[in-house]
């Protein structure tokens, strides 16, 4: 082979080349006995190969040689590890997989483009995996050849094998890269029939497709919004896990707390089954507590101690009484805790293998996201709960001379908690009735309304008018180095005066209260002022107001007229002044449900700010 370099030589050597592969490949099968002869001619056509790209690669001129080099290297390297008749690897240097022959896919029951990337030390029996780091690094140091024993995970079971690793040079790699050819003892090759071929992607499409299937129907799960709860979702998944991979699973959750079992399923045909793993969560010395507090997994392919998962009330093994055969435990590892998976098979079925392992740690890393996701919801949801009703108090109280109906409507489907705030208090002289809207949304936003909305009942007690009770909330916002937000709203001081109720009403840059008087006139309160949390020196605006019995003040936030319809346009202060004309006369209830209705069938969802209403109608008896 060296020394030949034009093309019609080139092609009888790469003839010859195939040649002698077939011939490898017959030894292979018909002479199984002698199997280290064929892995050693095998290995030395390897280094033939080598050495003739060598001499191709350096007899090219300079300008010529990168990408031709690495053209042919790449065409002979497919060609060889598609048909030489042994498992080959390329490891690099941190002994990850980087090209596979097709015998060696096959081997390990997978694809090469499924061995690829990951680290071949996953392919070994964990008891021999120190070793085959250091005779890798050795390889990699000297450049001599190590030939050794090994025990191989050959699809879930463990078998002997012998392994050799030699440094070799690629020209499209900057690094050495190491070829590692495995045999395993007593084997032979399949006859390379195209049917063989065809019936093992065949069987690796089906499997994969079974398990991208069963990795879909987990995630679906955690994404329901219907059983975001962490109990009802964990049952639901250990069951599916059950019925697809195992004959039991189990879920166990670390916390504050300790340990605790949160889920426990059986395979369909095991569930009128008796026996079962127990209720109680993993103790001291279980394989299932070892993994959840080591966090790494722990693979069974056999099990060879009965007593890894404990023992039952009556000290039998718990292995025992389930007829286990194979047990795979996965740690769950979140943000807010930790947590165990643990998977039975019974004796007789097949073990689980390394790429079972693989798929449920990632099944894991999904559930751990999961219970984190949900955890945050429950938080957020105390959170958003404890700020609405510090915001919306569940009942309004009404002054011995008034009357009060409210209604409100969370924008965005309540997903964040609402700027706008509403509230009827006593205050100095009498009392007052609150509207307001604070800038934005969230919790940022809900923790600056209950400022301003508990604020305001604070200082009303002190305070002789509501423009007093406002000018201090500024000053206090200014004043405060982390709002950043602005604040609108209208109070009314409600005093009775005779038989009529003063009304002194003050603006803060909120939208102008309606008045709707007893005998079906309507008309605005003047209304401006500047926004709280903006200026210094923000002035307010005042207007006094004498409602007779039966006058009804209207407040209400920018988020009802400016409401969206089917044709986009807004819902508007004209649209607001039919409604509330036409029930002129009616109970403050039925004209407040009126508006409401009304605003709710013209709106096109989903809202995009708070809506919010409140009504004081005087002395209601009298009239």
């Amino acid at each position: 082979m060296p020394g030949t370099h034009d093309s019609g030589s080139q092609e009888s050597e790469l003839a010859a080349l195939r040649e002698r592969i077939d011939d490898l490949r017959t030894a292979r099968r018909c002479f199984p006995d002698n199997a280290l002869g064929t892995l050693d001619a095998a290995l030395r056509e390897l280094d033939l190969a080598h050495d003739w790209l060598r001499e191709l690669y350096e007899s090219e001129p300079s300008t010529e040689r990168g990408a031709k080099a690495a053209q042919r290297e790449r065409l002979v390297l497919r060609a060889a590890l598609a048909q030489i008749p042994v498992a080959v690897f390329l490891l690099d240097q941190a002994g990850a997989v980087r090209r596979t022959s097709l015998y060696g896919a096959e081997l390990f029951g997978g694809s090469p483009g499924y061995l690829t990337g990951k680290p071949f030390s996953l392919l070994i029996d964990l008891s021999h995996r120190a070793a085959f780091r250091s005779r890798l690094s050795a390889a990699l140091r000297t450049g001599t050849p190590e030939t050794f024993s090994v025990r191989i995970a050959q699809r879930g079971r463990r078998r002997d094998a012998e392994l050799a690793l030699a440094r070799v040079h690629v020209a499209a790699e900057e690094d050495p890269l190491v070829a590692a050819v495995v045999l395993p003892l007593g084997s032979t090759v399949p006859h390379s029939s195209p049917s063989v071929d065809d019936v093992v992607e065949d069987e690796i499409v089906a499997a994969a497709a079974r398990r991208v299937d069963l990795m879909s129907r987990t995630t679906r799960l955690l994404l329901d919004p219907e059983v975001h709860q962490a109990p009802a979702t964990l049952n639901r998944i250990a069951r599916l896990i059950a019925a697809e991979a195992a004959d039991w699973v189990t879920i166990d959750l670390g916390g504050a707390d300790g340990v605790r079992r949160a889920a426990v399923a059986a395979r369909g045909d095991q569930r009128a089954d008796e026996t079962r793993p127990p209720e109680t969560p993993p103790v001291a010395g279980t394989l299932p507590y070892e993994a959840l507090t080591t966090g790494r997994s722990r693979l069974c392919t056999f099990i060879e101690d009965e007593g890894m998962l404990g023992e039952d009330e009556s000290g039998r093994p718990v292995l025992a009484s389930l007829d286990a055969g194979s047990m795979l435990c996965v740690p769950l590892r979140g943000e807010a805790g930790s947590g165990v998976l643990t998977l039975i098979r019974r004796t007789g079925r097949a073990g689980f293998s390394l790429a079972d392992q693989g798929l449920f740690e990632e099944i894991a890393d999904h559930i751990a996201l999961g219970l984190d996701l949900d955890r945050e919801v429950r938080h957020s949801t105390r959170v958003q709960q404890t700020l609405e009703v510090s915001l919306m108090p569940a009942r309004l109280p009404a002054p011995p001379y008034a009357e009060v109906a409210s209604f409100y409507r969370p924008g965005t489907d309540g997903v964040e908690v609402g700027g706008d705030f509403l509230d009827v208090f006593p205050s100095r002289h009498g009392w007052s009735a609150m509207l307001g809207d604070v800038c934005g949304k969230g919790t940022e936003a809900a923790a600056l309304t209950a400022t301003v909305r508990h604020g305001a009942r604070a200082l009303s007690i002190t305070t002789d008018s509501p423009g007093e009770t406002l000018a201090g909330l500024n000053q206090a916002m200014l004043a405060a180095p982390d709002i950043t937000r602005f604040a609108t709203v209208v109070v009314a001081d409600l005093r009775p005066r005779g038989d009529r109720l003063r009304a002194l009403l003050t603006g803060a840059g909120h939208p102008p209260a309606m008045v709707l008087r007893a005998d079906g006139r309507l008309h605005h309160a003047v209304g401006g002022g500047l926004p709280l949390g903006l200026f210094d020196d923000a002035r307010v605006r005042v207007e006094e107001l004498l409602l007779r019995p039966g006058d009804t003040l209207l407040f209400y936030s920018d988020g009802l007229t400016d409401v969206l319809g089917a044709d986009r346009e807004p819902y508007g202060v004209d649209r607001l002044e039919d409604v509330v004309a036409r029930c002129a006369g009616q109970d403050l209830g039925k004209l407040v449900q009126a508006i409401e209705d009304d605003v709710v069938s013209f709106l096109v969802p989903p809202a995009r700010d708070d809506i919010a209403l409140l009504a004081v109608r005087a002395y209601p008896d009298a009239a």
